[in-house]
């Protein structure tokens, strides 16, 4: 991706709270995809005045630049980076370590397993709990899609960390339960396992999600989409076109003692626009 950044004037982000229009060149914020205009850094206070978000060149650029090295984590993890991480943890828990790999995880499945991770933004910081979640999955399967599956319950508080304070709710969408029943039974029929949803009714969920979504985007609120396990794949395969930053996560995945505060429920398959 390409854009341009003007170094002497301030990006005016309009978060939804905006009031009034200000004048300079319009673009689309590289980040967060919102509407925003380059102003005159003495326009500034006036921007803020009117609700907008404003920021300095170098703030955008250095977010922009997060965000990016973020969403190719996964493309940067090898097998090298993941021994480098085996052998740092094997100073601190030498039994986990032998326990994991070469046996029973090989290196190549452990680095498709944290690279699923690392797809879905969990960061690999806390590389000992993910370690230990990854040992336990693979006593009962060693495949990749699977041990991430089972692996992922245990990380649930990693996730949420991300979303919401320790005593704020965390904000959820979920699909209605007519809907889910229909997405569950196309998952399980189908003997590929390539958790896909039939495409007129994936785009008609994508289209809702959106617009369910777009004043918690507007207000930089973040939220997760809970659905059950059967169906995060097919869901998450889906959501990551239109909404990439937003987690799907199955109801395994939010610890019982944590209070979440439904902000939508994507209806059933009859009320979703054609």
């Amino acid at each position: 991706a390409e854009d341009n950044v003007s170094p002497d004037e301030m990006l005016a982000l309009d978060t939804g709270q905006a009031v009034g229009t200000l004048q300079g060149k319009r673009v689309k914020d590289p980040t967060f995809g919102l509407d925003a205009v380059w102003i005159p850094q003495g326009e500034a206070d006036a921007a803020t005045g009117a609700g907008y978000l404003v920021v300095d060149s170098g703030t955008v650029v250095a977010t922009h630049l997060n965000q990016a090295l973020a969403s190719s984590s996964a493309d940067l993890l090898g097998p090298d980076e993941v021994q480098a991480l085996l052998d740092g943890l094997k100073e601190r828990a030498a039994s986990l370590v032998a326990s994991l790999s070469p046996n029973p995880v090989s290196l190549t499945t452990l680095t498709t397993v944290l690279r699923g991770l690392l797809a879905e933004n969990i960061s690999l910081k806390e590389f000992r709990r993910i370690a230990a979640a990854i040992a336990t999955a693979a006593q009962k399967t060693l495949d990749p899609e699977e041990i991430l599956e089972l692996t992922r319950p245990e990380l649930g508080p990693l996730i949420i960390q991300k979303l919401c304070g320790v005593r704020e709710p965390l904000r959820v969408m979920t699909l209605e339960g007519q809907l889910e029943a229909l997405l569950g039974q196309a998952v399980r029929s189908d003997p590929s396992r390539r958790h896909t949803i039939e495409p007129d009714l994936g785009r008609r969920i994508a289209d809702a999600l959106q617009r369910a979504a777009q004043p918690l985007v507007n207000e930089a609120k973040p939220f997760a989409l809970v659905v059950q396990p059967a169906i995060r794949i097919a869901i998450r395969k889906l959501v990551k076109t239109v909404l990439p930053d937003t987690p799907v996560m199955s109801f395994f995945e939010v610890p019982e003692d944590k209070a979440v505060e439904v902000v939508a429920v994507i209806g059933a398959p009859e009320a979703l626009p054609a």
